[in-house]
């Protein structure tokens, strides 16, 4: 195109060649010499056309090149200050080469910041061009993450689809784990009751879960013999759940009753060898009957399983001050 424009000028002279030329030959130079306007329009067009592509190009890398040093200097300021910054700041410190609102290079840049997170966003000034946002992961026009519910939506919602579809099992159920997980252990046994009224096969595992988990707030609360209640229950007790034995165990030990507590304990112990609960039960009442070695060995069990499975520090805590009791010495934890 570029060759094009600088060959128009000859081609102009030539078409006002011949100034004695017939007059069709000259009608003929005039629409030649018309046409020849017509072309250098066109081509200036084009020329223009592409200038403002290219312009518009290199203000694009130029933004986006702009946009990572700025990212940089967020770095570095956070980590001297304790928190990102706005343009303003950063320009304040040398950091930054444009301030809030202003243009560079055919683009406007505004910011946000807070302690843990900035966005910082450049406009383009021309009619045309893509918008570019730079933020704390360090890629542009990262996309938003989705908000994360708070557990108080994730249990509306719930409640609502319970609500709204009494008859759908399923629907409890999910009610059930939400409030498991906010351990609303009573709220979440109520809700599992109603999903076993709706399809007792489908409920029968997550009713049994939330009678132990309710049973085991009830036993923090010392409230013994409610969480007895809930554990002799059928849907507590259909099974051989070494849980479901071990807090039976902790129940009839609260209540006094250790002869059925040691026996529900040793049960637990036969079907699960690697439950913490039981042998710590277990463990207080062989101490309780002076009964030296037993306890020792079984506090040394909640030790050694304490090493490998997460289980309450005070248990661990409690079971290493028995044995030094016990021993007469500081065991050491295996």
């Amino acid at each position: 195109m570029t060759k094009l424009l600088a060959m128009l000028p000859l081609l102009f002279l030539a078409s006002s060649a011949a100034p004695e030329a017939s007059p069709t030959l000259r009608r003929l130079h005039r629409r030649r010499a018309a046409w020849l306007v017509v072309l250098a329009a066109l081509a200036a067009a084009a020329l223009g056309a592409e200038y403002r592509e290219r312009r518009g190009a290199a203000e694009d890398a130029a933004a986006r090149q702009l946009l990572g040093a700025l990212h940089q200097a967020e770095q570095r300021h956070r980590a001297g200050q304790g928190a990102y910054a706005r343009l303003d700041a950063l320009r304040a410190a040398a950091q930054s080469p444009v301030g809030e609102g202003e243009r560079r290079r055919g683009y406007v840049y505004t910011s946000a910041a807070s302690a843990d997170d900035y966005t910082i966003v450049a406009r383009p000034t021309r009619g045309r061009g893509d918008s570019y946002t730079m933020d704390a992961t360090g890629h542009l026009n990262h996309p938003p993450l989705p908000r994360q519910r708070t557990p108080e939506e994730r249990l509306a919602e719930a409640r609502q689809r319970a609500r709204q579809r009494p008859d759908d099992a399923r629907a409890w159920l999910d009610l059930v784990a939400v409030l498991r997980q906010m351990d609303r252990t009573a709220e979440a046994l109520h809700a599992a009751r109603r999903a076993a009224r709706v399809d007792p096969p489908a409920a029968r595992d997550l009713l049994h879960e939330a009678i132990l988990d309710h049973a085991d707030a009830l036993l923090e609360a010392r409230k013994p013999r409610e969480a007895l209640r809930l554990l002799r229950e059928p849907a507590a007790t259909d099974r051989k759940d070494p849980s479901a034995l071990a807090l039976l165990g902790d129940a009839y030990r609260a209540l006094g009753q250790t002869s059925r507590a040691a026996d529900a304990y040793r049960q637990s112990i036969a079907a699960e060898p690697l439950l913490a609960r039981a042998w710590f039960g277990l463990a207080q009442i062989q101490e309780a009957r002076g009964q030296r070695q037993e306890a020792m060995s079984s506090y040394l069990r909640v030790i050694s399983i304490g090493t490998d499975a997460a289980m309450p520090d005070e248990w661990k805590q409690t079971a290493m001050e028995a044995l030094s009791r016990l021993s007469g010495g500081s065991p050491k934890a295996p």
